[in-house]
């Protein structure tokens, strides 16, 4: 093609008309002699950047003559996205490029090609060139334009030139000039590859002559270096900073946890005595995560160490606290912990020795006098401090003779009472008592529950019932049910509504029980229990005691009366609605009520009815919870079973439907059931 065809095909190749742009596009992209490549490398300078993206598009396939020289051509352009194309062809053929290319490269006043050229041999560590050439990058600190450069100069001698002396004694001097003029960028790249390029003992003392002198932003450079450092000169140097409460708290916590990492006991030790003489709580919190990883019998021997030599009680309380965590249960721990009790007249030091006792499971550790005389201690004096962890530790450890007279004594005071049911709570969890009634144990276990009710604590009767076994909240299950209503209830009364719903739901016959044995001031708040239950159990349990044979005598309400007695007032309505409810959630179980006795209760069959077609209009809608879907989706194939309880349970309330109704409740029966629907229909007449 002659150098007019060529011109013409540039301008084509921008044609606003598609198919002369792609044409065009695919003859240049196909140009394979030499001249006319060199050609378009002159005149594609001055076009446009859709026509320099194709120039190198041209050179990037196939072996072109002088290929090398058009792409760091390109890399000269003004525009930063021509650039960035011809170096991304650049690196993909580092293959084609050797040490004399690289050198040229580096030595080109184009800074792109520059970078390229340093980039490309960070990322190729076969290609290895003079430690002359790379270091003249260390010569003096780079301008902030150029710090990319430069860190990508920090990757290659990394890689390639680190025994290099020459390049190490640059660096340093360069890291120390940096230092000198406060250029925070540089040092902020430079330090990174610090523990790589010169010796620790040559980086340290550099920065032990510049720390806290040149801003946060130096120091924050210094010591994400240091940190990665691992001699003991570095362990020191972090240490003298962690020990200043004016350096950056993010930096100090990264030095202390560094510290407590490092496994060495004197270093522990420190930086636990630097951490409880402060109060930054954030920096405690990730020390003492720090601290969970080390040996706990390590931990135990610092820990003693720093009690016995502490000066002051909020140091020795400090320890103390970290010591009940992380403490082995060894006799040397126990005895530690008995002499801090009875050695100290500071009454938190003394309740701390306590709970770190019964923190740590020591009762077969301790004497056989030393638990008894505790309890008889704690009474002669009022010593709120101590009470509060002894009396937890004496109940979590005493024997039932002993517990029993240490509940007779805190009986006298509320702190102390509470203290000892929220403790004996505890003990019993899941607690399972021999059968027998006269029981000591248990005959304990229901004084105290039964004193809950008395002193009326929401907190621990929600406590007992949620950690009760099924006979102890059964035993009490009235009791429970009438804490639901105590004042300041709230979230523990909704606890315990859900403990007993639970309760109602797990056994056969404890619907029938449990509303059997109530009194008459209470049947509105047992029926709404029974209705969340949502169980066939409860339904029976309501119909038995409101409508069965007995209902009308015992002094049990009249709902089978007449007038007032039998459709009105809140009990009525809570009924009716129980009734509802359950009958809604049951609707493929309900007809089981034929069996009942109750079922003969014209009262209880109207309540039922109404409840019944609600249910089944509700799950006749389309939708994943009902069966207007198909012919007897699911659980709802019982309601088309023509067994003699369902026939028997159609018959009885389609008596007691209106002629409305009555279309109502068939139309549904057929339309999702089908022939079987239409026998069943059939036979109701």
């Amino acid at each position: 093609m002659d150098r007019e065809e060529l011109l013409k095909l540039i301008a084509d190749i921008n044609s606003p008309d598609n198919l002369i742009r792609n044409f065009s596009a695919n003859i240049f992209l196909n140009i394979k002699d030499d001249e006319s490549i060199a050609f378009l490398y002159d005149a594609v300078k001055t076009a446009n950047t859709y026509a320099k993206a194709m120039f190198i598009k041209l050179v990037a396939s196939g072996k072109k003559k002088g290929r090398k020289k058009y792409l760091l051509g390109m890399m000269r352009d003004p525009d930063a996205s021509i650039r960035a194309e011809a170096a991304a062809v650049i690196k993909k053929s580092a293959h084609m490029f050797a040490a004399d290319d690289y050198i040229s490269m580096l030595g080109s006043s184009c800074r792109a090609a520059r970078l390229t050229a340093l980039e490309m041999l960070a990322e190729n560590p076969e290609e290895k060139l003079t430690g002359e050439l790379i270091t003249s990058f260390l010569a003096s600190p780079p301008k902030n334009d150029e710090l990319d450069l430069f860190e990508s100069a920090l990757k290659y001698i990394c890689l390639h030139a680190k025994s290099d002396a020459g390049a190490r004694l640059k660096y340093a001097a360069l890291v120390t000039e940096s230092f000198r003029t406060g250029r925070a960028e540089v040092l902020k790249s430079a330090l990174k590859y610090a523990h790589f390029l010169a010796g620790e003992d040559v980086m340290l003392e550099i920065y032990r002559e510049f720390i806290f002198k040149r801003g946060e932003n130096i120091d924050r450079a210094v010591i994400d270096s240091a940190l990665n450092f691992s001699s003991a000169g570095a362990f020191d140097f972090l240490a003298r900073f962690a020990a200043d409460d004016s350096a950056d708290g993010l930096l100090r916590r990264k030095c202390l946890v560094k510290l407590i990492d490092s496994g060495e006991p004197a270093h522990i030790s420190n930086c636990l005595e630097l951490i409880v003489r402060g109060s930054d709580h954030a920096l405690k919190f990730f020390c003492w995560n720090a601290l969970q990883n080390i040996d706990r019998a390590k931990m135990t021997l610092i820990l003693t160490g720093l009690i016995n030599s502490a000066k002051s009680a909020h140091d020795k309380l400090e320890y103390l606290t970290l010591l009940s965590l992380l403490t082995v249960k060894t006799q040397r721990s126990a005895d530690a912990a008995l002499r801090m009790y009875s050695e100290n007249s500071d009454r938190r030091i003394k309740a701390a020795a306590l709970e770190l006792i019964g923190r740590n499971n020591f009762k077969g550790l301790l004497p056989e006098d030393f638990l008894p005389g505790l309890a008889r201690s704690i009474f002669t004096r009022d010593f709120p401090d101590i009470k509060g962890a002894a009396i937890p530790l004496l109940v979590k450890y005493l024997s039932q003779g002993h517990l029993e007279s240490l509940f007779a004594g805190c009986c006298n005071d509320a702190r102390d009472y509470t203290l000892f049911c929220e403790a004996y709570i505890k003990r019993v969890r899941g607690r399972t008592f021999p059968a027998a009634e006269d029981c000591g144990e248990y005959k304990f276990y229901k004084r105290v529950i039964k004193s809950l009710f008395e002193y009326k604590d929401i907190d621990l009767i929600a406590a007992a019932a949620a950690l009760a076994t099924y006979k102890g909240l059964t035993d009490f299950i009235h009791e429970y049910a009438r804490s639901v209503n105590l004042s300041r209830g709230g979230l523990y009364s909704r606890i315990i509504r859900k403990i007993l719903v639970s309760s109602l739901k797990s056994a056969p016959g404890a619907a029938k029980f449990f509303i059997e044995n109530a009194r008459e001031a209470d049947l509105i708040l047992y029926v709404n229990l029974l209705k969340e239950t949502s169980s066939v159990d409860a339904l029976k349990a309501v119909a038995n005691y409101f409508f069965g044979a007995d209902a009308s005598g015992g002094g049990r309400p009249h709902l089978n009366g007449a007038g007032e007695t039998a459709h009105s007032g809140p009990l009525y309505y809570a009924v009716k609605d129980a009734v509802y409810f359950i009958t809604k959630n049951n609707i493929d179980r309900v007809f089981e009520a034929a069996r009942w006795p109750e079922f003969k209760n014209d009262n209880f069959i109207t309540l039922l009815t109404g409840a019944f077609l609600s249910g089944l209009k509700e799950a006749a809608l389309p939708g994943d919870s009902g069966f207007g879907a198909g012919a007897g989706v699911g659980r709802f194939t019982a309601l088309y079973a023509k067994n003699p309880d369902l026939m028997n349970f159609y018959k009885t309330i389609s008596k007691k439907l209106g002629v409305e109704d009555k279309f109502s409740f068939y139309n549904i029966l057929q339309k999702n059931g089908g022939e079987t629907a239409l026998e069943i229909i059939s036979e109701l007449g």
